[in-house]
């Protein structure tokens, strides 16, 4: 059987009093005191929109702050709130196309990024945490169906899940969004109109379902008054449901239980494993059993190690190298070069001489699915697209203590390492 190991994860920014401690903690001393606990790093909050162009080159404090004392910190990109916040980016912001031709592939991209994993797993310290939404490439975002107080106002914030986590043709299958299209919303693109036109709609009464309500009563039904809300007059046409001409407080709490309860359906992993990209599985299982097998990677960077970017306005790159602080006697040191591609325009990257290394004697021990055995026959120069990331270790003879470590070929096209299903 197996056993599931608890821990403690603090929440950011929080100060806690106990009665047995006597006075306030903060997070830093709360983890100190209690050394098996974690705390929420720093980006995984409100600011994590990796979707926009740019974005990692912004956080590089905050990429810095991770790399140097995040120890005890929850890292990597697609877990708890991160994704709400990508779900609320308004679509005319500059968003990097290089992730994918729709916006809900730009971000399952963006949230389970080859060159974000290779970083976060490979080279950060701390304790990584993906979802699994965000691995599968799955919908997910914020719902709350636990009361219908907030309900309205929560969906009303969330209405860019239709925009950034469902395709249209997604919306047409015949087992989806159920509930939705029992209330008269057959067409994908008349519920995104409404939803959005909620949102105006809520953020001008302040949240009042009651003044909300008369005004989709007077703009979609039959009233001569003005419509203070645009895009409600744009929906009223000869094809909408009786449901919104009828609109009133009960409805509109109806509506947002639908739309999370559908939402919530549209999150359930199981719908999509038949979708799993077999080279995407196995580089996730990869790279955990690297860190398993790296158990020195959690700690903080020591003064051995290099960590640095290479970024102007075409692009950004993460790289470094770090060495294993305290190995068992009678052995070197294991050591890690990486290599990541964290946005913008392709880039010739040449890690011995930003590392002075000599990459002969060097080899690939991971490799995002894009990269090709031939691409990384040569290491002392290779050329990195917008989200691939390498793994270098030290090449080793087989007959070595570390004889584990992957040569280039091995690493890009074994079939023996188990397909990772999350």
């Amino acid at each position: 059987g197996c056993r599931r190991l608890m821990f403690t994860i603090f929440e950011d920014g929080t100060s806690l009093a106990t009665a047995r401690l006597g006075r306030n903690f903060n997070l830093p001393e709360l983890v100190e005191l209690k050394p098996e606990s974690y705390q929420w790093g720093p980006l995984i909050f409100a600011h994590n929109t990796p979707t926009l162009q740019g974005f990692w080159d912004r956080k590089w404090r905050r990429v810095c702050e991770v790399i140097f004392q995040g120890d005890h910190w929850i890292t990597g990109c697609g877990n708890h709130d991160t994704v709400r916040r990508g779900n609320q980016v308004d679509t005319t912001e500059p968003i990097n196309w290089n992730l994918g031709k729709t916006l809900p592939q730009v971000l399952h991209k963006a949230y389970n990024n080859p060159a974000t994993q290779v970083w976060a797993h490979g080279f950060c310290p701390g304790l990584p945490m993906d979802f699994l939404n965000a691995l599968i490439g799955t919908p997910w975002g914020f719902f709350r169906n636990t009361d219908d107080r907030y309900g309205v106002k929560v969906v009303s914030e969330e209405v860019s899940f239709l925009d950034w986590e469902i395709e249209p043709e997604m919306y047409e299958q015949a087992d989806a969004f159920l509930r939705l299209k029992n209330l008269g919303f057959k067409d994908f693109d008349q519920l995104r109109g409404f939803a959005q036109a909620l949102r105006l709609a809520m953020i001008e009464t302040n949240y009042d379902l009651a003044e909300v309500a008369e005004i989709c009563q007077h703009c979609l039904g039959n009233s001569d008054e003005i419509c203070e809300i645009p895009p409600l007059e744009d929906l009223n046409e000869p094809d909408l449901p009786r449901f919104l001409a009828t609109l009133d407080v009960p409805k509109l709490k109806v509506f947002a239980m639908a739309f999370m309860e559908d939402g919530h359906d549209m999150c359930n992993v199981s719908r999509y494993g038949e979708n799993l990209e077999p080279s995407e599985s196995q580089f996730s299982w990869q790279l955990r059993e690297y860190r398993r097998r790296h158990p020195w990677l959690c700690e903080n960077l020591t003064g051995r190690d290099r960590f640095n970017r290479i970024s102007d306005d075409e692009r950004t790159i993460f790289y470094g190298i770090r060495i294993e602080p305290n190995p068992p006697a009678g052995r070197p040191p294991q050591q890690v070069v990486m290599l990541s591609h964290m946005g913008g325009e392709p880039m010739e990257v040449t890690p011995g001489d930003w590392l002075q290394l000599d990459m002969e004697q060097w080899q690939v021990a991971i490799a995002s699915p894009e990269l090709t055995a031939e691409s990384l026959k040569d290491l002392r120069s290779l050329v990195l697209k917008d989200g691939q990331g390498i793994l270098l270790e030290p090449a080793i003879s087989e007959t070595s203590e570390a004889g584990s470590a992957m040569t280039t070929a091995s690493a890009l096209e074994s079939s023996s390492a188990p397909v990772f299903i999350p």
